[in-house]
Formats: C-alpha cells, sequence, structure tokens
C-alpha cells in the first residue's frame, strides 16, 4: 500500500469520526445508563429483547436483578394496531397500516425520572393479497420485528437528546 493511498484512507477516517459518523445501532451511552433493569408490564416481548440486544452491544450491562442499583427502564405492553387504508372496488382489502405503540418510563440510579410515560409510536403500511395469507402473516411478524427496531431507536434518541440537556 503506497503511503499516499494510507494518508488519504487515514484523512478520510479523520473527517467521518470528526463528523459524528457512527455505525447504524452504535450510540454514545450516558454515564448514568450504563447498567440498567429492564422492567416489563406483559410477557417478555420483540420490544424487550430487541432494546436488550441494542443495550448489550453498546456496552450497557443489562441486569437481571431489580434489587441492584442502577437505572430502570420501564416497558409498557406493546400494542399492535391494524387499520384498512384501501380496499378495490369488490370490496377486498387492498392495503392496511400498522401503528405499533409502547409507553416507556426511564429513571436513572437515583430515582430521577429520564423519560416518564414517553409514548412511542411507529407506522408500516403493507399491501394485502388474499391469496398468500400465510406469506403476509410471515410478513406481518418480520414488520413487527423491525417496528419493535425502531421503537428501540427512538428510546435511545430520546434518551440521548434529554442526556444532552
Amino acid at each position: 500500500m503506497s503511503f499516499r493511498y494510507q494518508a488519504l484512507l487515514g484523512l478520510a477516517l479523520l473527517s467521518l469520526s470528526g463528523c459524528g459518523f457512527h455505525l447504524r445501532g452504535a450510540f454514545a451511552v450516558p454515564p448514568w445508563l450504563q447498567d440498567v433493569y429492564i422492567r416489563l408490564a406483559g410477557p417478555a416481548d420483540t420490544l424487550a429483547l430487541e432494546l436488550r440486544q441494542s443495550l448489550q452491544a453498546n456496552g450497557v450491562r443489562v441486569r437481571m436483578d431489580a434489587a441492584q442499583p442502577g437505572a430502570v427502564i420501564e416497558l409498557g405492553a406493546e400494542v399492535l394496531n391494524r387499520r384498512l387504508l384501501a380496499s378495490n372496488s369488490g370490496n377486498h382489502v387492498k392495503d392496511y397500516e400498522f401503528r405499533y405503540e409502547v409507553a416507556v418510563s426511564v429513571t436513572d440510579a437515583d430515582g430521577k425520572g429520564r423519560l416518564v410515560n414517553e409514548k412511542i409510536t411507529v407506522y408500516r403500511e403493507m399491501d394485502y393479497d388474499e391469496t398468500q395469507v400465510l406469506a403476509k402473516a410471515a410478513e406481518q411478524d418480520v414488520m413487527k420485528k423491525e417496528m419493535a427496531r425502531d421503537a428501540v431507536r427512538q428510546i435511545i434518541h430520546r434518551l440521548q437528546a434529554r442526556h444532552l440537556r
């Protein structure tokens, strides 16, 4: 590798880090969020799993015991609603809109509310074909997982915004 190529590559890497570029899913963890417990309102769900994986991938210790000191993330029950968007001339469903909602509260180790009952909402549209019912059911499962990932990103962005204030 030539010196010019190495210098150019080094300059490109420096400029990317200087502009705030991060790999997708990577985020700066606020100091008070280094150790966290995730409390669920309902049974273990998609959002809790996605949130746990995202936090752990960014170096956050996710505790299994609520009695240990640290931050607490409280997740309300996931709600996935479906609404008819369009139908064809034969009154057959053509498109649906899905709305995924969850309420989130986060307190730090001192009991200070960082997020208090914040509602996270994600929308998606899906075309529907009644001749492919099984395929559409599988597509809906994948879409729910993607919506949970988007909700995790919203939670993390809101936590970062509160940290910067």
